[in-house]
């Protein structure tokens, strides 16, 4: 009879213990990322978006036409607004390839100011000391302060507004 013995193979053990560690690497690097987008210094200021909003009023144009999407909740659809302004007054506004017929103040709040007056709600409500955790971006253009991009997320919920300028087109005065 042989004396033989089995030795027992463990390098499965050690291949579930290097990918337990890989996990919890990546989910410490997942939690500090997320907490550094979500630092004060990161986040929108109130003190850029108005002076974003000056910087609008002064060197902005009067007559523009400006093409947005407007995305909100976690799905994939998206509004289209295409926005004519003249006069610093909203001429037309289609949404989805259909013409908006609204009110003269609802219509003026599809212009660049209106946008921007939209975001300062938003900016005002996430301030209130009951109001949940929000992620809260927005890109502005350096020479005349006309919004680019924006993004609010209500952290760990459903809530997100995702708002981009895809062209913004100065027109000639008439």
């Amino acid at each position: 009879m042989s004396t033989e013995q089995h030795v027992k193979n463990r390098n499965w053990l050690w291949y579930f213990i290097a990918l337990t560690l890989l996990v919890f690497l990546l989910l410490g690097w997942l939690y500090l990322f997320i907490q550094e987008q979500l630092e004060p210094g990161r986040q929108l200021k109130r003190e850029d978006l108005l002076a974003a909003q000056r910087r609008f009023e002064q060197k902005g144009p009067k007559n523009y036409q400006m093409l947005y999407t407007v995305q909100r909740g976690r799905g994939t659809d998206k509004d289209t607004y295409f926005v004519e302004v003249r006069g610093g007054k909203v001429v037309s506004a289609v949404m989805n390839g259909h013409l908006k017929l609204e009110e003269p103040e609802q219509r003026d709040s599809r212009s660049m100011p209106g946008l921007l007056r939209d975001i300062e709600r938003f900016l005002l409500l996430d301030a209130k000391p009951d109001a949940p955790r929000t992620f809260c971006r927005a890109t502005f253009d350096s020479e005349d302060g006309h919004l680019i991009q924006f993004q609010r997320q209500v952290i760990g919920g459903p809530e997100r507004v995702a708002i981009r300028v895809e062209e913004f087109r100065p027109m000639p005065a008439d």
